[in-house]
Order: structure tokens, then C-alpha cells, then sequence
């Protein structure tokens, strides 16, 4: 009977030592298996006219990014419902919201999960570069943005929308209005549960400081790896290593996984290196599809191993055709839809 005692006394101890350790251990950390492996929907107008979420579930992507659009003239504190875009009678404008829904509705239908990614653009300007003239205008954007965001937030919460990504791309905006940051955060996280991340341009991230107010460090992970036509999945892999280095390890530091909000690869030559400088002269390029598909399986081979990363948003997919008339050539965009890559796709995300 004492021996009988003792061993519980001692299994007791064990799983109580053991439940202590787990609940200090780190956030990155508490890692599922289930990555997020997600794709950037665009729908231009409701009802979407195509089988998109349909396909999408069939090659194993279990998330999806939606963009709400918001367009701003450089210098001026205003944003606009309605696009500045060079396409005449482009479809995207506050209409674009009924066709958000409908992919929300869509995605639960499938158990996808969602993250709505509020976009802003302007023709002329690069809004990581926003800058205003005033402390006024400066004020009266920073309201504007909050109407903009807040509205989106809204209907998050109302949907049950998994994550909310509070801002893309707008390092000088972080960097330099903290305060404001930190009280939109936390106006969010009033009236949404779910998770928050900002999207970092890669070349930043290291300068943004709000990782400890949001849920995931979020990157627009566009790394130039290397300058080959085409090269081999080994090869990227290789070239990725030092950059998972520098990843794991800022990871640790803010105790935060790391989200991809965005990450993709034209199907062009070369496409794994400086996809700023190529996308100006894609017109020039020839259409490489085993280029494109051999960047998109390095970079999952390489992440997908990695506890500390969430998973990711691939850059992107089209609902139907209406969403494409922006786009002046579709193959060699950065859509993986009927190239070499959707088999990729579908190999590493529905292993048999």
C-alpha cells in the first residue's frame, strides 16, 4: 500500500512540474502542426462568378486573405472608397464589401479560416514613404484611417473573422506615430477577440516596435534570394538559410510567431530576386512557370519545418475574371491558378 502511494505521490508531482514548465514556456512556442496556409482571395464585386474557394479547398489551402482597398492622394490626409486605378472603369470601390462577405460566407462554408488585410494605395506614392506637412494633416489622417479600419473591425468581429491585420506596408506612419498605434490597438481589441498583426515590409521589420501589442509579427516576405533565371529548389533553400537564422531568433526575442501576410513570386525569369525591379519590366520577361514554382516550394519547404512560423498569405489569387482587369498580363502575374505552382501547391499542402 506505501508503494502504491508513493508512485502516485511521485506521478503527481510529475505532471504537476510538468504542467508549471508548460504554461511558462514561450508564446512562439505553442505551435500547432496546422500551419496557415493561406492564399490572398481579390473579388472585385458581389455575387464572384467563379468556383474560387472551391478550387482553393481542393489544393489544401485552409486560410484566406481578403483586401478592402482604400485609396489616398499623396499629401493628403483624405482616403477614398473609390479607386485612383489607371484601368478606366475599374470595379474596385466600396462596392468591393458586399463581394468581402461573400467570400467570409464562403470561406466558413469550407472551414477556411479568414484575415481581412485593410489596403491602403495611392498612385504616386509608396505608403511605407507616407508623410504629411503639418501636425493637422497628420491628426486628420490618422481619424480617417481609424474610420476606415474600424468599420472593417467591425464587421470582423460581427463574422467571426479569425485575424485582423491593422496596417501593411506603412513604416514611416509606425515608426513615427507610436502613440496613435497603441491607441488603435487597443480601440480594436475593445469590440474584436481575434487575432491582431501588423504587415511589415521585410526590409523593416527589425524597426517596427508594436510586435508586443499584436499576436503574430506579420512580413511582407519578399527577400531577394538569388539572381538565377531559374533556380533549383535546393538552391533557395540554401540561400533562405541565413534569413531563417535572423527570423528564429527575432522570433524568440518578442516572444511572438511570425505570420508571412504576404509572400509570392511572379512567374517570370528570375522572379526570386528583386520582384520591385521586375515587376516594372515583366512586359520584357519570359514567362518561367518552373521558376515560379520552384521559389513557392523552397520557401514552404523551408518555413513549414519552423515552429516559431505561423504559416502564411500567398500573393494571390483572382475569384473570377472581373477581379483580373487591373492586371494587364495574368500568366505572368504572381497567381499560381493554372501554372506548374498549383501542383506544388497541392503536393505540399494535401501530402498523401
Amino acid at each position: 500500500m506505501r508503494q502504491i502511494v508513493l508512485s502516485l505521490f511521485f506521478l503527481y508531482l510529475f505532471l504537476h512540474t510538468y504542467n508549471a514548465s508548460q504554461a511558462t514556456l514561450p508564446l512562439y512556442y505553442y505551435n500547432t502542426t496546422e500551419k496557415l496556409k493561406g492564399m490572398t482571395l481579390i473579388a472585385a464585386q458581389s455575387p464572384v462568378s467563379n468556383h474560387a474557394m472551391e478550387d482553393l479547398h481542393n489544393i489544401g489551402v485552409n486560410a484566406i486573405a481578403v483586401l478592402p482597398y482604400g485609396f489616398y492622394k499623396k499629401g493628403s490626409p483624405k482616403i477614398y472608397s473609390e479607386s485612383f486605378c489607371f484601368v478606366s472603369h475599374c470595379p474596385f470601390g466600396s462596392h468591393t464589401q458586399d463581394a468581402i462577405i461573400e467570400l467570409i460566407k464562403q470561406a466558413k462554408n469550407y472551414n477556411i479560416q479568414v484575415m481581412i488585410k485593410p489596403h491602403l494605395w495611392a498612385r504616386w506614392e509608396w505608403c511605407s514613404e507616407m508623410e504629411f506637412d503639418s501636425p493637422a494633416k497628420w491628426k486628420a489622417f490618422e481619424e480617417n484611417y481609424t474610420d476606415f479600419l474600424m468599420e472593417w473591425v467591425k464587421l470582423a468581429a460581427y463574422m467571426e473573422v479569425e485575424i485582423f491585420c491593422i496596417g501593411s506596408e506603412m513604416y514611416n506612419f509606425v515608426h513615427t506615430r507610436p502613440k496613435f498605434w497603441k491607441h488603435l490597438i487597443q480601440e480594436i481589441r475593445a469590440i474584436y477577440s481575434g487575432k491582431l498583426v501588423y504587415g511589415a515590409n521585410w526590409s523593416d521589420y527589425q524597426k517596427v516596435d508594436l510586435w508586443d501589442q499584436v499576436d503574430y509579427i506579420g512580413l511582407n516576405t519578399y527577400f531577394p534570394l538569388l539572381r538565377d533565371t531559374t533556380p533549383s529548389v535546393d538552391s533557395l533553400m540554401a540561400a533562405w538559410k541565413p534569413v531563417v537564422n535572423k527570423l528564429d531568433s527575432f522570433s524568440k526575442a518578442w516572444k511572438r510567431p511570425i505570420l508571412f501576410t504576404e509572400w509570392g513570386y511572379m512567374n517570370v525569369d528570375g522572379c526570386a530576386f528583386e520582384h520591385w525591379k521586375i515587376e516594372p519590366k515583366k512586359k520584357q520577361l519570359a514567362g518561367n512557370e518552373q521558376a515560379q514554382a520552384n521559389a513557392i516550394e523552397a520557401l514552404l519547404r523551408t518555413y513549414m519545418a519552423e515552429d516559431w512560423w505561423a504559416g502564411g498569405f500567398q500573393w494571390k489569387w483572382y475569384a473570377d475574371s472581373l477581379s483580373t482587369v487591373c492586371e494587364d498580363n495574368i500568366y505572368k502575374d504572381y497567381t499560381p491558378e493554372h501554372k506548374k505552382a498549383t501542383a506544388v501547391l497541392q503536393d505540399l499542402y494535401c501530402p498523401l
